[in-house]
């Protein structure tokens, strides 16, 4: 009857620069986080051979205190093939599994091996 409707612009989920991203992703700039920022924006790597980069990353990641970190990837078959790559520790999982995990520091990768 009385419904009303509420927008929520508000995330404490999500890091400052991942919703900064997203929003710039979505051409969008309605949400906001109240999580601290880290200081690291997010960055896009692209290349035919970026395992060298990952890796950087994730000694990066590390040397800053992250101690959960993943490389999302999108299928099993791509995750499979990046964890032998780069031999490091940290979860290489597909997108459809890592719903509701949390991690310090993350790596999305495009499909970077054939």
């Amino acid at each position: 009857k009385d419904a009303k409707y509420k927008r929520l612009g508000k995330t404490y989920r999500s890091s400052k620069e991942i919703i900064e991203y997203s929003n710039s992703i979505l051409g969008i700039d309605q949400v906001e986080s109240v999580r601290p920022s880290y200081g690291m924006e997010v960055q896009e790597l692209e290349g035919v051979d970026i395992l060298p980069t990952m890796k950087k990353c994730i000694a990066e990641f590390e040397s800053r205190g992250f101690k959960r970190i993943a490389v999302i990837t999108k299928t099993s078959k791509e995750a499979h093939k990046i964890e032998e790559a780069i031999e490091a520790n940290v979860d290489v999982i597909p997108v459809y599994m890592v719903k509701g995990l949390e991690y310090d520091a993350v790596i999305v990768s495009k499909k970077i091996l054939k």
